[in-house]
């Protein structure tokens, strides 16, 4: 399977969402100015606020498991079902 790149146009749009200032890309991370950085897993740029309170329960999860995947800790599975928030029943019937 060919690994798509994030786009350079997506770069150059693309702001904080904290302080809109600009992104660049650092290895597996967009980081502003100020030193906010945002994971980037398969080239999907992750932009969950680890510091706000959220609002769905899963975006925890699914950032916790993003940063780890960018620091070489691989998913439960290929397609981060844990992320999901379907138990182990709704995962192997395929249906929620």
């Amino acid at each position: 399977m060919e690994t798509k790149k994030l786009s350079e146009s997506l770069l150059q749009i693309l702001v904080c969402p904290r302080d809109r200032e600009p992104l660049e890309r650092r290895g597996s991370f967009l980081v502003c100015p100020c030193g906010h950085d945002y994971p980037i897993v398969e080239e999907v740029p992750v932009f969950l606020l680890e510091d706000k309170e959220q609002t769905i329960a899963i975006a925890k999860e699914s950032l916790t498991v993003a940063r780890q995947f960018v620091q070489g800790t691989p998913p439960e599975d290929r397609f981060f079902t844990s992320t999901l928030g379907i138990n182990a029943a709704e995962k192997k019937s395929g249906a929620r």
